[in-house]
């Protein structure tokens, strides 16, 4: 995160350079960077992790007036496995919770993004939560195994459709009533799951 907006106007961060040098007002800048600070096996760098959403937030506050479509898009869920040692199993991707690893971690800096962009007044786009279920829709490679477990999880057109259509049919079994979910709002019984 702070190649994106730095405190040192010597070294800007990137996000910095472009609105100086190459953007437009009516530009959307659509940033995430929950991954550099957080890996399933190794943890949350806690500290720079917060240090880097301050930072972003404190230029967005000074350059809002100028460039107001800045979207943060929070960390999508990691399907990657852990070995013994604390490094990534990258072609095995598991359902949240069976790796060796918590997923509260990875809700908690949704958390941490959300409350810290709010009071700045940066809009946080949750992806998370949509993300949870999806370890078997990362990118395959030629050979079969797959890419990585982290990147290219996120439901599209087929999926949003498919979850309506089992939210509309759990509502009707009376499903739906059990989880919070009293009218159809596409993946409203994961919310508040990890």
């Amino acid at each position: 995160g702070e190649e994106y907006a730095a405190n040192n106007e010597q070294n800007p961060g990137l996000l910095q350079v472009l609105q100086h040098d190459e953007a437009q007002p009516d530009d959307i800048f659509y940033l995430n960077f929950g991954r550099w600070h957080y890996t399933n096996c190794h943890g949350l760098q806690d500290g720079p992790y917060r240090q880097s959403l301050n930072e972003l937030g404190s230029l967005y506050q000074r350059t809002k007036a100028k460039f107001p479509n800045v979207i943060y898009k929070t960390i999508s869920a990691d399907h990657s496995a852990c070995r013994s040692s604390p490094s990534l199993l990258k072609d095995n991707c598991l359902p949240l919770g069976q790796g060796s690893y918590s997923p509260a971690v990875a809700k908690n800096m949704v958390k941490v993004a959300e409350e810290i962009l709010d009071r700045y007044g940066v809009p946080v786009l949750e992806t998370y939560n949509v993300t949870k279920d999806t370890h078997l829709g990362h990118i395959l490679l030629p050979n079969g195994g797959v890419q990585d477990c982290t990147h290219y999880c996120s439901p599209g057109v087929p999926e949003v459709r498919w979850q309506f259509l089992l939210n509309a049919l759990a509502v009707l079994t009376g499903a739906a009533a059990a989880n919070g979910c009293h009218t159809l709002h596409v993946f409203c019984s994961h919310t508040d799951s990890i």
